[in-house]
């Protein structure tokens, strides 16, 4: 960023209005980040699926809301992903040998929509689990709420857009983002 100006909030921004929720988008050049930052498009999804496809994807696997007692086990990041969900509230989560291998939860609610967070552990991707357990919070949501699901994602994860498309999502607005890179320092670019 050039010498003299802040860094930009989201109140700098121009809001866009996108399902009710307000978006807020850069027009700034993505060349004005410094090192250290990723730039992508964040990708967001209404859902215009029904609940009997949400219901197929749910019915072989076992899924449960995860408790404060069942012992959270695996990859450090992992554990400590569910625990922080866990915290924040109810977690819906896909057993395979004992453990919690997926889980699904409301990121966030507005008075119309709610988001819908989904990880899967990094040895069971690739299975079927996340569209699993994100399923089964769809449909508990559904039967207690009427807000609408909407899915965000990166236009770069390739895993994430296919599984908003099994789920019965489809784009209705995108945004530049900007975010540091694990493990990078950053700067502003000059």
């Amino acid at each position: 960023m050039s010498a003299g100006r802040a860094p930009l909030l989201p109140t700098d921004l121009p809001a866009v209005d996108a399902l009710g929720l307000r978006l807020f988008v850069s027009l700034h050049c993505p060349e004005r980040l410094g090192p250290g930052w990723h730039l992508d498009v964040l990708l967001l999804h209404g859902w215009v699926g029904s609940e009997d496809g949400l219901e197929k994807l749910v019915a072989p696997w076992p899924i449960r809301l995860l408790q404060a007692s069942d012992e959270l086990r695996g990859d450090p990041e992992w554990v400590a992903e569910a625990a922080a969900a866990r915290a924040a509230g109810e977690v819906w989560a896909l057993w395979d040998s004992g453990r919690p291998v997926a889980m699904a939860s409301v990121g966030w609610r507005s008075s119309a929509h709610y988001d819908l967070a989904v990880e899967v552990a990094r040895g069971a991707r690739r299975r079927g689990y996340g569209l699993a357990v994100a399923a089964a919070a769809m449909l508990a949501e559904s039967a207690r709420d009427e807000r609408a699901p909407v899915w965000a994602c990166e236009a770069s994860n390739d895993a994430s857009l296919r599984a908003a498309v099994a789920l019965g999502f489809e784009p209705r607005a995108a945004a530049w983002v900007a975010y540091p890179r694990r493990g990078e320092a950053v700067s502003s670019a000059t």
